[in-house]
């Protein structure tokens, strides 16, 4: 009987093929026996605050959002959560949602109106006449107001437009002198004596030399000077909101608009200048206060030339144009 002999290359690597064997065997039979302890999460109570309503609940969550997740709660890009998302859950945690928006809102004002009084040599003194009644105005203010949780914390306008002006109201006073009718008794032999009313004096009619047109009342001894829309004059530079509009709301313009104390001359209403013309009561100024007069010019370099000009008579018209 032949015996077959194998090479001994052969019997080393059979037998370094049956360890390795062996070894995966017995690292799968030791894996195979070995179970995982498994994650324990402790339950944790947490209070939710949000939409003004406080919420208990009990939850295994790791982090907040994962709370937030398992109760819908969702989120708007602008909302804040206090903690924040990503922190981690303790027990007796308060998660506070803040929900934030903006809206732009319009409101409407009341302006009141103001009063003018004038001395009026065709009305007794002691009695007084309303020559116009006053009428308040508007403005409307659009404004773009912030909002925490239904309550407004922050407001910032953007806009002011004047809807209507106010009308002033105007009141003459009266200047006249009360004229009292006296009676004499006039003898005259062989008749019956009876009293004569004497005559009332007749008052001298004023007349103005370099224009022809009635008017309500005269202003002796006002300061003129001139005004531009732009920043040297109002702080506003072209293009600005506002640049170039009165207080009246109306677009200022050469040979027009003057700037009065409305107290003084009522707004809207018609004036005579001497040496000047006639203008219209547009506009006010923070320093044109008393027999105080802004004519307003397109130039700067005419404005600054205009100078000043006192004791300057102006005739106060009325709201209709008199030219």
């Amino acid at each position: 009987m032949n015996r077959v002999f194998l090479p001994k290359w052969m019997w080393l690597t059979f037998g370094l093929l049956f360890v390795c064997i062996s070894i995966l065997v017995l690292m799968v039979l030791i894996t195979s026996n070995t179970t995982p302890e498994p994650v324990v999460r402790l339950s944790k109570n947490v209070v939710i605050i949000v939409d003004n309503h406080n919420y208990t609940v009990t939850t295994d969550a790791h982090t907040v959002k994962e709370v937030l997740d398992e109760h819908h709660i969702g989120l708007s890009s602008a909302d804040r959560v206090v903690p924040g998302t990503g922190n981690v859950i303790e027990d007796q945690m308060k998660i506070k949602i803040i929900r934030y928006f903006a809206k732009t809102t319009e409101e409407y004002q009341r302006i009141p109106f103001k009063t003018v009084y004038y001395n009026d040599p065709n009305i007794e003194i002691g009695k007084q006449s309303t020559v116009q009644e006053g009428m308040p105005g508007q403005i409307k203010i659009v404004k773009s107001v912030s909002v925490e949780n239904g309550t407004n914390v922050q407001e910032k306008m953007l806009s002011k437009q004047i809807v209507s002006n106010y009308r002033t109201k105007v009141i003459a006073i009266g200047s006249k002198p009360k004229v009292q009718e006296r009676k004499y008794l006039v003898y005259q032999p062989q008749q019956s004596i009876e009293p004569v009313a004497a005559e009332k004096p007749q008052l001298a009619v004023k007349k103005v030399a370099d224009f022809n047109h009635t008017f309500q009342y005269e202003i002796d001894s006002t300061t003129l000077t001139a005004y531009t829309a732009g920043v040297e004059s109002t702080g506003k530079s072209l293009g600005d909101e506002g640049y170039g509009v009165t207080a009246s709301g109306a677009i200022v313009k050469e040979g027009q608009t003057i700037a009065v104390d409305p107290t003084i001359i009522p707004m809207g209403w018609w004036v005579y200048i001497k040496g000047i013309g006639y203008r219209k009561a547009e506009d006010t100024g923070s320093a044109i206060k008393g027999n105080k007069i802004d004519v307003y010019v397109e130039d700067l370099n005419v404005a600054r030339s205009f100078g000043k000009k006192e004791n300057v008579v102006v005739y106060v018209i009325g709201p209709n144009d008199p030219r």
